[in-house]
């Protein structure tokens, strides 16, 4: 999934370049310690890919706070909903040898009512006491830029993935169990009634429509805000072997198959047995696709509506009737292929030297 992978990516530098330039205009920035601290990585994990975000521990305090003996300190959380801070000073202060490069940096240095200025110690002092009573607003610098870029994912990791599944080779056995899993996390643990919904197309051409559409499936997300899918049932029925000859679009010798000469159709029928060359197929192999969306309710009781924003199609995969013995291997390959390989034996009609398996003599 290396489209995924480089969307997340692109997510990390993105927070990382707004939280930064939230401390530049906000007027934060002293010794550039925070500034600089502020990183991401994308990791791989067993369940896929996760962003990792570390900065100076100070960071925490400016981007949610601290509430003060005499005063309560607020931020916007990733849902712009205004919250407390979760830290606050209660008998301690903050130790004014910590302000004193702080206030060396912004110039500070008020005069006592004689006029006289004040010594750094008393001025340390006093900041940190005023600081102890009243807080530290939070700013929101790093958790903005978050709630942003997690407002845009679904649809943007959506065509991310759209491009890793066109990335893959799109070919299937139909007795190979075709499982699909999705994920929404942001939508998961933010709405409420959530199901995941797949719509499965399918037809004997490329370039489906909605007029193919033959399920919609849903499925309520597990304990990993996971949706499985498994549609080996659906499409097993809508394969099998085919034993007469065939016609494409009209009835005539330059698209059908032939006995002795003689074109297929419903009044002149023949076996696939015994046409004089080949045929096209007309239930063993088919095109199908999923639309993958998601449904949910803003409230526990609210209506449940399907989220237009949070789309992915995958590519039009081909299924055909067919079967793998306990010897074939079944392998994941360095593009993310799971499954038989059919072009490593050449039955992928793609190339002058292809083949294809068939029961007439020579």
């Amino acid at each position: 999934m290396r489209n995924v992978e480089n969307y997340l990516k692109s997510v990390g530098r993105k927070i990382v370049r707004q939280a930064k330039n939230n401390l530049k205009q906000g007027d934060k920035v002293v010794s550039g310690s925070l500034l600089g601290s502020i990183k991401y990585k994308v990791l791989k994990t067993a369940e896929g890919f996760t962003i990792q975000f570390t900065m100076a521990e100070h960071g925490k305090f400016m981007d949610k706070g601290v509430s003060g003996k005499n005063k309560r300190r607020y931020f916007k959380d990733i849902n712009n909903t205004r919250r407390q801070s979760p830290f606050r000073y209660k008998n301690l202060q903050p130790p004014a040898s910590a302000l004193d490069k702080w206030i060396v940096r912004r110039g500070i240095a008020p005069r006592d009512e004689k006029g006289r200025f004040m010594s750094r110690k008393s001025l340390q002092y006093l900041i940190a006491r005023k600081i102890k009573s009243l807080g530290i607003q939070g700013i929101s610098f790093f958790t903005t830029p978050v709630r942003l870029a997690l407002k845009d994912m679904p649809r943007e990791l959506a065509l991310a993935f759209k491009e890793d599944f066109k990335d893959n080779i799109a070919v299937m056995i139909a007795n190979l169990t075709p499982i699909f899993t999705v994920q929404d996390l942001v939508l998961v643990t933010s709405k409420f009634n959530v199901k995941y919904i797949a719509e499965v197309f399918l037809g004997q051409q490329g370039s489906l429509s909605s007029g193919d559409k033959i399920a919609t499936l849903k499925a309520t997300p597990n304990s990993k805000g996971v949706g499985i899918f498994d549609l080996s049932t659906i499409l097993q029925s809508y394969v099998e072997s085919d034993n007469l000859g065939s016609f494409v679009g009209s009835a005539n010798p330059t698209e059908s198959s032939q006995f002795k000469g003689t074109a297929f159709s419903d009044t002149t029928p023949h076996s696939i047995h015994t046409i004089d060359k080949f045929c096209t197929n007309e239930k063993s192999v088919r095109i199908f696709k999923v639309i993958f969306k998601i449904q949910h309710s803003d409230t526990v009781t609210g209506e449940v509506a399907v989220n237009t924003g949070a789309s992915v199609s995958t590519d039009e995969f081909i299924i055909y009737n067919g079967t793998v013995q306990h010897e074939d291997i079944i392998a994941l390959d360095s593009s993310g292929n799971y499954g038989y390989n059919l072009d490593a034996n050449n039955y992928i009609m793609n190339d002058t030297d292809a083949k294809f398996l068939t029961n007439r003599c020579k």
